[in-house]
């Protein structure tokens, strides 16, 4: 029971991740709209995990970099792992996967892929 409760806890920790990345962007793109700078509907940005519609996604990419069917096993045995989906409406824009290497104040990017062209 106390691993359920560790993985479910890493979950809250990995979704409130997202969240305020999409926050963090929103006030990003109001500050720069302010100033000029780009014209963008933050709205249709969003940040989720990557999920069988990522990789559905991600497959019809032409010539991609990494296999990122790989991620969901890499998901279930690291469960302070982070991953990512960017998506702008549809279309999926990126992907990233990140641990913590047993550290509590780095992460690393294993892989950080945007979609080719």
């Amino acid at each position: 029971m106390p691993r359920e409760r560790t993985y479910l806890r890493y979950q809250v920790y990995r979704s409130e991740a997202r969240k305020q990345a999409g926050i963090t962007f929103a006030k990003l793109q109001k500050d720069l709209q302010q100033n000029g700078i780009v014209d963008l509907d933050h709205s249709r940005v969003r940040f989720e995990a990557i999920d069988a519609l990522a990789l559905n996604a991600y497959e019809q990419w032409l010539d991609p970099h990494f296999s990122w069917q790989e991620v969901v096993r890499w998901k279930a045995r690291e469960p302070m792992a982070f991953d990512l989906a960017i998506w702008f409406d549809q279309e999926l824009c990126g992907l990233c996967f990140a641990n913590p290497n047993q550290s509590r104040l780095r992460v690393k990017i294993v892989r950080l892929e945007g979609q080719p062209g």
